[in-house]
């Protein structure tokens, strides 16, 4: 049996919100399977005389994920349409040859990366239908009311079982093996067991780590009751429990800025960024924090350095840094900037004789050396193919190469 269908059908969805921004696209039902058929879950049967009816059908039966489509003995002008609440996914073990038979489900329903869309308002009768690799549950900060969509989520746990998971826990659905899990973190505003501590109380990374945060991400705490300060927690790299304060990818964010935006802090950090000045003080003074160093060049060689001891002073004494007690395999180009204050292209901190080292030989704000200014610079320009004004770490590379990736990261070595 070969039936192609090349009409364009928008799948019904229920509803009151939309997830925003997914992708805009036709929505049509996916390529036929022949000789198969899903039983078990079977809605309602009916005649019709051709293919495109019995997808009219299934389009307009509230629940309708895919269906079966078949010949009738002895009757050549009539066929059999069978229409489905499940798909050949959910309902696998059910999902059985049958020559008369073809089998055909939504394309959203499909598609592996889909797990919900909205359905839009009609125009010359045809509707918006945008399908998305996210949903509410995963992506709830973009569920919002829109009077003019109706959403519908694919078959989950978490959609059809709204008591699965307590307060203060988020349910988050498994669509490869159709389960579902309860967490907090984040994305709920609480962490730990079971989800009663607010992440704004969190002190660090390493706090939530123990409390049972252990996906690495965006998350706020805050080290000393002030302002909250919203970090990049590396939940994965030796230990986890990393907060992440300078992170160098692609070139994307320039940093050869002032000391203002360096007290402050740029960038995003979900990409590059530096968390600022005032904020590295604050995580580094109200505990006893090490320091790690992730490097990677342009050719794929990755390496690392670590430091026992690492603090940052406040403003009045212009951010002097202290740190100590190297170990890892980058080799230790930073130790010799210790107890220097921090410089940018307009605050001249920096203890050479020769030069304004921000300014006039190196860029970027940092801690740099007497005489020589640098034995490394993670904040220096991107890429460059001279000078030593890049990112450098001087024994891993050496002064005049610019290296690819930097991540900087600390946590208290008990909390």
């Amino acid at each position: 049996m070969h039936l192609r269908i090349t009409v364009l059908l928008c799948a019904i969805v229920y509803g009151v919100s939309r997830i925003s921004e997914p992708d805009l696209r036709a929505v049509n039902f996916a390529n036929e399977i022949e000789g198969q058929k899903l039983s078990g879950s079977i809605m309602r049967e009916m005649e019709v005389d051709s293919e495109i009816s019995c997808q009219l059908e299934c389009v307009d039966e509230e629940g309708c994920h895919s269906y079966n489509f078949g010949t009738i003995k002895g009757d050549s002008q009539k066929f059999k349409c069978q229409l489905s609440d499940s798909d050949r996914f959910a309902g696998f073990a059910n999902f059985t040859e049958d020559k008369n038979f073809i089998y055909r489900g939504m394309t959203c329903v499909e598609e592996s990366s889909c797990v919900s869309y909205n359905f839009g308002s009609r125009t010359n009768k045809k509707f918006k239908c945008q399908l998305s690799d996210s949903d509410r549950f995963t992506n709830f900060k973009n569920f919002t009311k829109d009077n003019e969509f109706l959403y519908r989520g694919v078959m989950s746990d978490c959609e059809f079982n709204s008591s699965l998971c307590a307060k203060n826990q988020i349910c988050v659905p498994n669509y490869k093996d159709n389960t579902a899990e309860c967490k907090c973190g984040y994305a709920s505003g609480y962490t730990g067991k079971p989800c009663v501590t607010h992440t704004a109380e969190a002190l660090s990374c390493q706090h939530l780590l123990k409390d049972g945060v252990t996906s690495s991400g965006v998350y706020t705490i805050n080290p000393d009751g002030g302002k909250p300060i919203q970090v990049l927690c590396d939940m994965a790299t030796d230990g986890g429990g990393w907060t992440i304060f300078q992170r160098r990818l692609d070139g994307s964010v320039d940093f050869d800025r002032d000391w203002k935006t360096y007290k402050d802090g740029f960038g995003n950090p979900i990409g590059e960024f530096w968390l600022g000045n005032d904020n590295l003080h604050r995580l580094t003074a109200t505990n006893d924090v090490m320091l790690r160093v992730d490097l990677e060049d342009f050719e794929g060689n990755i390496t690392y350095a670590k430091y026992a001891t690492f603090n940052v002073t406040d403003e009045a004494e212009n951010y002097t840094l202290t740190l100590g007690g190297y170990t890892g395999e980058a080799g230790d180009s930073f130790t010799s900037h210790s107890d220097n204050q921090f410089s940018t292209k307009d605050r001249d901190n920096d203890q050479s004789p020769f030069y304004h080292c921000a300014r006039d030989d190196q860029k970027g704000g940092w801690w740099f050396d007497n005489p020589q200014c640098v034995q490394c610079n993670l904040n220096g320009l991107y890429n460059v193919t001279s000078g030593q004004t890049g990112v450098i770490w001087k024994d891993f590379r050496g002064l005049y190469y610019s290296l690819k990736r930097s991540e900087m990261k600390i946590k208290p070595k008990d909390q």
